[in-house]
């Protein structure tokens, strides 16, 4: 059972570089088209840009707003489009973590705080149901 844990990982194949001798490492896959992201904390600060700002980047992509406030992620999942939808979630919940990260491609985990935290629920949660490969840590500065 693995898992991969990014810190970046660019939604794009980078530009190759200019000229080079050595052999370059093979550039990370493109996300497939309708690939589906979910945005935890997504009715967050952090997290509502980062799920605008993906939207914006790869309209393809099918934006799952991950939050406790109804009302806030279906708000920002009507201002992103057909592509997007809220999902209600608690990160304190690992049932219901689960259950939200099945058939997930990548999970941007953007809900605080999470820094202090000695176990990562997430983390566990995306091994549990071995379906989410990619996650991505967004946090502030403390």
């Amino acid at each position: 059972m693995a898992a991969m844990v990014r810190a970046c990982m660019p939604l794009r194949t980078p530009p190759a570089a200019a000229s080079s001798t050595a052999t370059a490492p093979a550039a990370p896959s493109k996300p497939r088209s309708n690939a589906r992201v979910l945005v935890l904390g997504g009715t967050g600060r952090v997290g509502g840009s980062t799920a605008t700002a993906l939207s914006k980047l790869r309209p393809d992509l099918n934006i799952l707003i991950g939050g406790r406030n109804r009302e806030k992620g279906e708000s920002l999942a009507s201002e992103l489009g057909e592509q997007s939808e809220f999902v209600k979630i608690d990160t304190g919940n690992a049932a219901m973590l689960e259950k939200a990260l099945e058939d997930v491609d990548l999970v941007v985990h953007t809900a605080g705080p999470f820094q202090r935290e000695a176990e990562c629920a997430v983390l566990r949660a995306a091994i549990s149901t071995k379906v989410a490969k990619n996650i991505l840590s967004l946090r502030t500065a403390a």
